[in-house]
This record gives structure tokens, sequence and C-alpha cells, in this order.
């Protein structure tokens, strides 16, 4: 697992971003709030439309701003692990989403704290990708305390189902 060069960097953000039809960009204060269900969520990401360029990826890349997206096209999910059995469960991972229906895998966060795994997935559609989410989940739910999470979760608004885009990536697929 050899962490990638610029250019490989600036690829996979260009497949990450491709398809969505908006973007987050951090402020310094909170920019967001929604109401969803009577609980209240705060943001410091607003929220832009229209398509991220390579100015903008360049920019986030040198770290002048912080660029976000939402999971909202069914293409990736994202699982955040903070427990201690991180090759367990990197395995688990792999051995649920089968290369079948993965287009790739990618350490996109990993310090003392936790892991941030992408996924990117090959699905036809909203079901497909729905089956495959429910089917990981139901089976990490079994085997491993719930010491995850799994992005996008229904029960969160858009700014709950943010990512931020890497910086850096490790491919283990």
């Amino acid at each position: 697992m050899i962490k990638q060069s610029i250019n490989q960097l600036e690829a996979l953000l260009k497949l990450i971003t491709s398809s969505v039809k908006g973007y987050y960009i951090e402020q310094k204060n909170i920019a967001t709030k929604v109401d969803m269900d009577g609980h209240i969520y705060y943001s410091k990401y607003r929220y832009f439309s229209g398509t991220i360029t390579d100015i903008l990826i360049k920019q986030h890349l040198s770290k002048n701003i912080n660029l976000a997206i939402s999971l909202e096209n069914y293409s990736a999910i994202v699982f955040k692990y903070s427990g201690e059995e991180r090759r367990a469960f990197l395995s688990l991972i792999k051995y649920y989403i089968t290369k079948d229906e993965r287009d790739g895998i990618y350490i996109i966060s990993d310090s003392n704290l936790s892991l941030e795994l992408y996924i990117r997935l090959k699905c036809a559609n909203k079901d497909n990708f729905n089956d495959i989410l429910q089917k990981v989940t139901t089976n990490l739910d079994s085997r491993i305390s719930q010491e995850w999470i799994a992005l996008p979760n229904s029960l969160y608004p858009d700014i709950g189902n943010l990512i931020n885009l890497p910086r850096e990536y490790i491919n283990i697929d």
C-alpha cells in the first residue's frame, strides 16, 4: 500500500466529483442549519451548485480551501471506523463488497482515532446500491461492534452525509 502521487490524486478527485451537481466549502463559522425530524443539524460547510473545477481541486490540494461533497449519487459508500481492529474491519469490507460490486477501495483518512474508507461501487441504480449497503451493514452489525458508520445514511440530512475530499489516499484494491 503506497501513497499516490499528486497526478493520481487529482485523477481520483475528478472521478469522485465527476457526477456531483454541487459541492461544499468549509467556512470559518456555522454556514448551514437544517431542521430534520425535530433535530437541528449545524455545519460549517456552505453549499455551492455547479461542478468542481480543476482550479477548486488545486486550491483544495494546496489547503487554501476545504472541499466536501454529499454522497447523494449512489456511486460510493464511505465507512468511518474508530475501533482497534482495522485490518479485520478492512478484510470484512473487502469480503462483503465483492470485486464484481466495486470499482475500488481507497483509504482516504487514517489517523490514530479513525480509518475512513471510500468504496466506489458499480451500481446500476438506487435499488442495487441500497441492496449492497444493506447487505454490508447487516453483516458488519453481526460481526463487529458498532465502532463504525456508513455514509450515506438516510437518517441524516445532506450536511450529515458530507465527506471531505482527501488530500492523500492509499489504493488497497
